[in-house]
């Protein structure tokens, strides 16, 4: 059914006031059926459904981020998303840099392979600073934040320098 139509059969006309008065009927409208959990998870949450429709949805996320190229904003839809894309990132991370996730979690906080996840992940995903201090096992927000903005101070680790120059050759091989 038309949009004017929907608007023009409640006396309201297709502009954007006439619009938000719909939208706010609508809410109004689905309150009414909730009982007051299932109105917190709306409140709470971005999505009512079961576990799987929640992994379909973030799936088709992933899958529109990817064909347009760009990063779906960082919105509260996006945590999950967020922390899926980021996990993925993260195994990835420690099959180039050929570590087990242990032996890089029992690192330093400031372990420069910590510091180059981090700040591919900070670059990539919408993750928040307190989740990846926990994840990486690198500290505080502030510590995190102060570590991972820039790797200028990296450009002559022994350890990074020998990651960039096996990243080229591999890069060399595929083409």
């Amino acid at each position: 059914m038309e949009v004017s139509r929907v608007l023009g059969e409640l006396g309201l006309q297709d502009k954007p006031g006439d619009r938000r008065t719909y939208g706010r009927r609508l809410e109004k409208r689905a309150r009414e059926g909730l009982e007051a959990e299932q109105l917190q998870q709306v409140r709470r949450g971005w999505l009512l459904g079961s576990e799987a429709f929640r992994d379909r949805v973030l799936d088709w996320m992933e899958k529109k981020r990817l064909g347009r190229g760009r990063k779906v904003r960082p919105e509260q839809s996006d945590h999950d998303h967020g922390r899926r894309q980021a996990e993925r990132i993260i195994q990835e991370m420690l099959e180039l840099l050929e570590v087990s996730e242990e032996d890089l979690l029992a690192g330093r906080k400031g372990d420069w392979r910590k510091r180059l996840i981090a700040h591919r992940l900070r670059k990539e995903t919408s993750v928040s600073l307190g989740w990846l201090g926990e994840r990486l096992g690198m500290g505080s927000e502030g510590h995190v934040s102060r570590i991972s903005a820039s790797l200028d101070d990296l450009a002559q680790h022994p350890g990074l320098r020998s990651f960039q120059r096996a990243m080229k050759h591999n890069a060399r091989k595929k083409d």
